[in-house]
């Protein structure tokens, strides 16, 4: 779970963000220090990375890193997704273009310590975004990838592809992803 170090004013976040070396996010005026990623994490985001650039050919979007943040204005929060998709033109916070506001898409590799906060207060944060229409939490304990998409009718609705020869429909997007192209070379 990420730690709450100090209660911060979101000019005085960004100050110290943009001249630290290390990230912090930040929740309604808490900087929340973020914990470090394992080599199963590492394998799976490069792996997921390179599928999703590979498969969108398309010029209407682009894929970016978990060194691009997320601002949420309705939930007064900055976020690190680990992959996150945006259509072009991307929209930015403010001048110094090293925050977005328009993900279309995002994906985040779960660990122990960061599950509950991505499956709740994350998620209920991305879901606020004006546009944004899929949510990926992929595990590193086992092959299983959860997708939360909206539906013809307007509802959020889940989907767990967990068998080695499953396909992902990116819907926003257009592509398709393996779940062997995600685990390739992870053992468990």
């Amino acid at each position: 779970m990420n730690t709450v170090i100090q209660k911060t004013t979101i000019p005085d976040y960004l100050d110290k963000e943009r001249k630290s070396l290390e990230r912090t996010e930040y929740v309604n005026g808490e900087e929340l220090k973020m914990t470090g990623a394992s080599y199963i994490h590492n394998c799976i985001f490069v792996n997921l990375l390179s599928a999703i650039k590979n498969a969108l050919k398309s010029e209407k979007f682009k894929v970016l890193s978990n060194d691009m943040k997320v601002w949420i204005p309705s939930k007064n929060a900055f976020f690190y997704p680990d992959i996150l998709v945006i259509q072009i033109p991307p929209q930015f916070h403010d001048e110094s273009n090293d925050i977005v506001t328009n993900p279309i898409c995002i994906f985040e590799v779960l660990s122990d310590s960061t599950r509950n906060f991505d499956k709740g207060e994350k998620f209920d944060s991305y879901r606020s975004i004006t546009g944004f229409q899929e949510y990926y939490l992929v595990e590193q304990n086992k092959k299983l990838v959860s997708q939360y998409f909206i539906n013809s009718n307007g509802n959020w609705e889940l989907i767990e592809i967990e068998k080695p020869e499953s396909t992902i429909s990116l819907k926003s997007l257009g592509i398709q992803l393996g779940l062997s192209e995600i685990y390739d070379g992870i053992e468990f």
